[in-house]
């Protein structure tokens, strides 16, 4: 005896004007859409965030190797390793839209739906050889 059943269905839609995602989410609430489990956001190009970024790993590996030479009184010698990893930048917004209030009127969001952070994250790790 079949008591119930539950559908999901995932689409994904683009945005690239923030200030139309109210719009986006009030239509979709409108037209029968019963939830919306996450909105994230990503930059187009990414190219220069990322490289911004790495080379701010490296100043900041090249300073605090500097700090602990200081702090050791050591003298640091040329880089003999150097080992980079990158991960995905990411952003979202978990807020969950549920539609089973007062239906959509209850939906409209009267506002804009804008990205917290987008986070870029790198590591640069390097190892110098001392100089006496």
């Amino acid at each position: 005896m079949l008591i119930g059943y539950q559908a999901r269905r995932t689409i994904e839609i683009t945005v690239s004007d923030f200030s139309k995602i109210s719009k986006v989410i009030d239509y979709a609430m409108s037209k029968g859409f019963n939830g919306i489990d996450d909105i994230s956001y990503k930059l187009k190009d990414s190219t220069k965030a990322r490289d911004e970024v790495r080379l701010l790993a490296v100043k900041d590996a090249q300073k605090k190797a500097k700090s602990l030479a200081e702090g050791f009184n050591i003298k640091l010698g040329k880089v003999n390793t150097v080992n980079y990893n990158t991960a995905d930048y990411h952003s979202h917004s978990y807020r969950m839209y549920k539609a089973n209030m007062v239906g959509a009127e209850a939906m409209s969001s009267d506002g804009v739906y804008a990205p917290d952070d987008l986070n870029f994250s790198d590591t640069v790790n390097v190892t110098y050889s001392i100089d006496d």
